[in-house]
């Protein structure tokens, strides 16, 4: 009997394992640059026969650098899931495919069995190719999308190649015939010795010399790691325009006599302005183009035009405008280690503004922001300028995107006292033109609020809201962080802490109701979309009131609200709860409506905060006779003289609109 039980608990443990469904993109190692890859899609937890979900529709929506591979084609479908049964392809950096069972029935798929081979175009470099999950769908027998399904993501790395080689000759990075020992990889150390080295993809060596006379070009879609020792005796050129900036990075010593020179592009229409960090030392002003450059003042909260000769310092970032599109170009060696910046000031009296220290990202690359950074007497979040708006990130949520800084990006920090100072590290450096592989946990009790105008989504402004029972209600630097104000033709959003404080990343120590402010430039309609609502507990009530329109949304139900707007300052018409605002469709159909006399009398039970926002009375022809509004539980109502007849009640609450008929003597 013993031995009966625990082999059925044995098959009970076996099923829930098998359970688990999981679909994988096989890592790649080795692989040879300019050669074609084959990259296998498995699945597991699929298999109805022992334990598993059946499947009866597959959508997978994948991403992969363009730089480092092209997709090629797709190959070697599984049998039970034929070729004609797919539809596949790829737009850009991006692979889509989609299978429905063709009679509309469910299939058993065995474990660890191969879907389909994507097969690419390898370029060179280490890559990731990464399921978009959020738009990845796998339905079962009841056309219900499979939950708790995880997507695991590849990663592709070049051979680690010879242990020297020599380039000849004039093309790109991974052509194989003028390297005298096969392209460079991770162990090769690379001698550039006659002629134009192009690098229009992802490189690696261990070591690389530049020769008198040679020349080494990143264009803006390429990129170049070197693990130890650069060495540079000819001319090395870090290229930029309208689709991007080359990127490098260097891990070892910037050694030679050569020249050295990095460029940026900045385009302008004569309307905005950009924030930028200088990447070498002893630049002046000049070095930027034909641009007008202007230093930042904490304690003024004001900028100074800077002149010609003014040397610009690596570390710190200046506000760039023109009337032209124009690219600077920096000479000097590129940093390779860590850049500590010091005496940041602490002296403006305005809250918003005191502590603001403008610096820059010194790098020849893109820095993921948070990763073993130093801050003394500093608040934790950031503030980048994307052209017409500031964006914000405390290390793990915020509008900048991943927290990733291009490079020669310039942001401002927070001093919180005399003596502050940040630590920027070469750590942190990452190629902008890769995928950055995030951690896949989902920062919980988070929701993002983005606002734009209807007509003019592209220009648009965002807050975070998160619930942390380790933070303060009052501004707190190590999670919050202060909405700095942008454009103001466009519209801005904020909510507002316990002391008033306009906040673009509110973290509060539990769910309490939060003020939104959204600041309108002009009259029209606006819509405010709702996001990372999933990152709460599923019985979560979460609700959003308009009070000017006496109305409540359900963000379970309705992820976003649109809105009119006179263009005037409404600082107290907005509300995020934690709980829903009006009667849910329960409550409706409790209502009780009767007449007594020349009054409507309504009751019903009591629940919260209930409320009628509008109760209208409409004649069977749909003429309207009267309306209310904003009506508790109970009520009662004046009802107007009117024809004996029949009657429509409509009412609206926050969660549901219904009609009710009426019989009026």
């Amino acid at each position: 009997m013993k031995k009966s039980f625990l082999s059925i608990l044995f098959l009970i443990l076996v099923n829930i394992i098998t359970a688990q469904v999981v679909v994988e993109l096989s890592n790649i190692s080795g692989a040879e640059p300019g050669a074609l890859i084959s990259v296998p899609v498995k699945v597991t937890g699929l298999d109805g026969a022992n334990g598993g979900i059946p499947v009866s529709a597959i959508e997978l929506h994948i991403a992969f650098d363009s730089n480092s591979a092209e997709y090629d084609t797709t190959l070697d479908f599984n049998t039970a899931m034929p070729l004609a049964q797919w539809f596949f392809g790829s737009i850009d950096n991006e692979y889509s495919t989609n299978w429905i069972e063709p009679n509309l029935q469910t299939l058993n798929i065995q474990d660890h069995s191969v879907l389909f081979n994507i097969v690419f175009l390898y370029k060179g470099g280490n890559t990731t190719i990464e399921f978009i999950s959020n738009r990845c769908e796998l339905l079962n027998a009841n056309y219900e999308v499979i939950t708790g399904v995880t997507y695991m993501s590849a990663t592709i790395t070049p051979g680690a190649g010879s242990d020297a080689s020599r380039w000849n000759g004039n093309g790109d990075w991974n052509t194989a015939a003028n390297w005298s020992n096969g392209i460079p990889g991770d162990n090769t150390n690379a001698i550039v010795e006659s002629g134009m080295l192009l690098i229009q993809s992802s490189s690696v060596s261990k070591s690389l010399t530049v020769s008198n006379g040679s020349t080494l070009q990143i264009y803006p879609d390429g990129s170049l790691t070197v693990d130890s020792t650069f060495d540079n005796n000819g001319t090395f050129q870090i290229l930029s325009d309208a689709s991007g900036t080359g990127s490098a990075i260097f891990k070892g010593d910037i050694t030679g006599t050569g020249s050295f020179s990095t460029q940026n592009y900045l385009a302008f229409d004569g309307t905005q302005y950009h924030l930028l960090g200088c990447p070498v030392e002893n630049n002046s002003v000049a070095a930027v183009s034909s641009f007008q450059v202007a230093s930042y003042s904490e304690s003024s909260a004001s900028w100074t035009q800077l002149s010609g000769s003014s040397i610009l310092e690596r570390g710190k970032a200046y506000k760039v405008s023109g009337d032209a599109s124009d690219v600077s170009v920096f000479s000097g060696k590129p940093l390779s280690s860590d850049l500590t910046i010091n005496n940041l000031q602490y002296s403006n009296s305005n809250v918003t503004e005191k502590g603001l220290n403008l610096i820059g990202n010194p790098f020849t690359s893109a820095l993921v922001y948070g990763q073993d950074w130093t801050g003394i007497n500093t608040d934790q979040s950031i503030y980048c300028w994307n052209g017409y708006n500031y964006v914000s990130w405390n290390g793990s949520i915020g509008s900048l995107t991943d927290g990733i800084i291009p490079a020669m990006q310039g942001f401002f920090v927070r001093a919180n006292s005399a003596n502050a100072s940040v630590t920027i590290p070469s750590s942190a450096r990452i190629h902008s033109n890769q995928p950055y592989l995030k951690s896949s946990a989902e920062v919980s009790n988070t929701i993002n609020l983005k606002i734009e105008s209807t007509l003019d989504p592209l220009h648009f402004d965002e807050a975070f809201i998160q619930v942390d029972p380790l933070s303060t209600v009052q501004y707190d630097g190590q999670f919050d962080a202060y909405k700095l104000p942008g454009l103001a033709e466009f519209p801005q959003i904020y909510s507002v802490a316990s002391g008033d404080e306009k906040m673009s990343i509110n973290v509060q120590p539990q769910k309490e109701s939060v003020s939104v402010v959204c600041e309108i430039p002009q009259a029209g309609s606006y819509r405010i979309t709702f996001g990372n609502l999933s990152s709460f507990p599923q019985d979560q009530q979460l609700s959003f009131e308009d009070k000017k329109e006496n109305t409540s949304i359900n963000l379970r139900t309705t992820s976003s609200y649109t809105f009119l707007s006179d263009g005037s300052s409404e600082p107290s018409r907005f509300m995020l709860h934690y709980y829903l605002v009006g009667m849910d469709e329960l409550l409706a159909e409790k209502l009780q409506f009767r007449i007594e006399g020349d009054k409507l009398l309504i009751d019903g039970p009591e629940q919260g905060n209930s409320e009628i926002q509008s109760l209208d009375l409409y004649s069977i022809t749909g003429q309207k006779i009267i309306g209310y509004r904003n009506l508790g539980i109970p009520s009662n109502v004046n009802l107007p003289s009117v024809s004996p007849g029949l009657y429509i009640l409509r009412v609206s609450t926050a969660g549901v609109t219904f009609s009710r008929k009426i019989f009026l003597n």
